[in-house]
């Protein structure tokens, strides 16, 4: 008996062990079971050779919690066989290679941390000395939210659209710096009412400043100066 005879075998075998661990091929992650298994083909016993349905090597699995990191189909990883047996494979992990290299490059390769999506979405932990910082972006590179340690700031960036939502209340504060909004065109729309309190307010406007009221225009407390 062969040790591709061995991956064949129904039950458990005493005929014979693969002991060590080998690299393979994913060719399958639709476990019929549901339990994140994948199968994978052993390119060193046969081009055709598959394994039982392998589990997968977490670094956190247990009930309802863990990390979910999944295998693709066709990424090489590396296979052992639960005390030698073939009819219990398991993954012990993707290999990068030549023809499929590290998504970071050379230079950058000690000092960057990634995660990134089949689709590309990443997120980024940057060591670089003077310049850390935390980058979480979408695969188009255009909506993302940067944590600049050096400068000390947090960056929301949209190619579109950013949108805040409350479902109670939404509180900004910077008690002892200043809040700037900088627009072409700014809106403030309240369905109940809106209070703004201040030590001091000053409106200006390189144009006309219109003040409405349908019901009436009230001032209180202290002199009125028209100039």
């Amino acid at each position: 008996m062969t040790p591709l005879d061995l991956l064949d075998e129904p039950e458990f075998s005493t005929h014979g062990v693969l002991p060590g661990v080998t690299i393979g091929k994913v060719t399958s992650v639709e476990d019929p079971e549901k339990l994140g298994r994948v199968r994978v083909r052993i390119a060193r016993l046969s081009d055709q050779a598959e394994t039982h349905w392998a589990r997968v090597l977490r670094p956190a699995a247990g009930a309802a919690h863990g990390l979910h990191l999944p295998i693709e189909k066709d990424d090489e990883v590396l296979v052992a066989f639960a005390d030698g047996q073939p009819e219990f494979p398991i993954v012990l992990g993707a290999l990068w290679s030549s023809k499929v290299p590290p998504l970071v490059e050379e230079a950058k390769r000690q000092d960057h941390r990634t995660l990134t999506s089949r689709s590309g979405h990443t997120i980024r932990l940057d060591d670089t000395a003077d310049a850390e910082k935390i980058e979480i972006l979408d695969k188009t590179g255009k909506n993302s939210l940067t944590f600049d340690t050096a400068n000390n700031t947090v960056t929301i960036a949209s190619a579109d659209k950013i949108v805040l939502q409350a479902a109670k209340a939404l509180h900004i504060a910077s008690a002892d710096a200043e809040l700037t909004i900088d627009c072409k065109v700014l809106t403030l729309t309240a369905t109940d009412g809106a209070t703004i309190a201040a030590g001091a307010i000053a409106l200006e406007s390189d144009d006309t400043v219109s003040i409405n009221g349908p019901s009436g225009v009230t001032i209180n407390d202290g002199a009125l100066e028209v100039k």
